[in-house]
């Protein structure tokens, strides 16, 4: 049920973000090279704003298009590079002997969990295209054999699924598109799938739920004071740890995801202004 729930999440939000995003970069394209594209949505909407005689809503229209695809290209290139320097840095303050451990354990490609040398409790998968499980010594130092184990699995599920790189395009969408506030819930709602389908595939290796609720325990009690980093990762207990709790307590607990009609209603409304100025367009 959960991994149909993530689908359709994952799959509405990229769908509504690409086909807008689609139409703007036509239109920067035909505005900015000249390129005889017709049927652009948004050049539609454009020319119907001039002949409605709305020249301010379309120069309104123009910054948000700008923005919007500016902003795209920026934190694409941003994240890239971030996640090379901070790969870079972790390289560097590697346990060559645990890695190796630990890879060889769970019959892992080399350095697929990088193992560092850090007091602070981390735990998290990061990279797009070939995602690194990374522990720290301070963790494995917290944690029992068995605790260990749950976590890893966890992280494991995450680097299987790539959900770093799924992470960053529902973030992406979210934050450049914030015009449309469901983008925003679907990747709040997804953030939390994923962690429950993690939790789950390690409770369903282990058979057990109590290595994972112990370890999700003890990471809890000692980061009190959590720092945000600036780039895209899948961590172990950062999102939706109350509900986490309590699957673990109960996996048969319901857990309905309530759509938020306020912000459903004005997503919907600015969408599908677009598709209405089209059909005025070629009416």
């Amino acid at each position: 049920m959960w991994e149909k729930r993530s689908k359709q999440v994952f799959l509405a939000c990229v769908s509504i973000s690409m086909i807008l995003l689609i139409q703007m970069t036509i239109y920067l394209f035909r505005k900015l090279l000249g390129l005889p594209i017709e049927f652009n949505l948004i050049q539609l909407c454009s020319t119907a704003l001039q002949s409605m005689g709305f020249s301010s809503l379309e120069y309104l229209l123009e910054v948000i298009i700008y923005a919007t695809v500016a902003m795209t290209v920026y934190k694409i290139i941003k994240q890239l590079y971030l996640s090379h320097t901070i790969h870079k840095k972790m390289a560097k303050r590697m346990n060559i002997s645990l890695t190796s451990q630990y890879n060889r354990q769970f019959s892992l490609p080399k350095e697929t969990i990088l193992v560092i040398e850090e007091d602070a409790i981390l735990s998290l998968t990061m990279g797009f295209f070939r995602p690194k499980i990374i522990l720290s010594t301070g963790l494995l130092n917290l944690l029992d054999e068995g605790e260990r184990h749950a976590v890893l699995l966890h992280e494991i599920y995450h680097q299987k699924n790539r959900d770093p790189l799924k992470l960053f395009v529902l973030s992406l969408c979210s934050s450049v598109m914030w015009y449309i506030p469901i983008l925003g819930w679907f990747y709040q709602k997804y953030r939390m799938i994923r962690e429950l389908l993690a939790d789950h595939y390690a409770i369903s290796r282990l058979r057990s739920s109590a290595d994972l609720g112990s370890a999700l325990l003890k990471i809890l009690k000692k980061n009190q004071k959590k720092k945000l980093l600036s780039f895209s990762y899948a961590p172990f207990a950062d999102t939706a740890i109350n509900l986490r709790i309590q699957k673990i307590l109960d996996p048969f607990a319901e857990t309905p995801l309530d759509l938020p009609l306020k912000k459903a209603a004005v997503s919907m409304l600015v969408f599908f202004m677009l598709l209405m100025m089209f059909l005025i367009e070629l009416s």
